[in-house]
């Protein structure tokens, strides 16, 4: 559906676009966009592998950060105002947290 929506737009709109040259800083948003895709793909399979390796622990630690990770993770579903301190703070404690776990893992 995503490639079909590209392609069209890309032929409705590519002479425009070659023309104005516009098309070099669109393929740069495209290209970063990716790479946010990526990064996001990459970090869900950490938590994948983490999650698994931390259920055939036991090591009560583990087991508690994990309950933590849980919980923290839960404030994200719940977000609505998207104020971007907050979001960063609470990011960064998300990563400290899974820091922490493949430490003691």
């Amino acid at each position: 559906m995503i490639l079909c929506i590209t392609i069209l737009f890309s032929s409705a709109v590519s002479a425009r676009l070659l023309r104005t040259g516009t098309i070099f800083k669109n393929t740069r948003v495209m290209n970063c966009r990716y790479e946010k895709l990526r990064e996001g793909i990459v970090d869900f399979e950490k938590l994948r592998i983490i999650r698994e390796k931390a259920a055939r622990s036991t090591n009560k630690d583990v087991m508690n950060l994990m309950r933590e990770l849980d919980d923290h993770l839960k404030i994200f579903l719940a977000e609505k105002d998207f104020l971007t301190g907050k979001i960063k703070t609470d990011v960064d404690k998300g990563r400290a947290l899974i820091e922490e776990i493949s430490n003691k893992l």
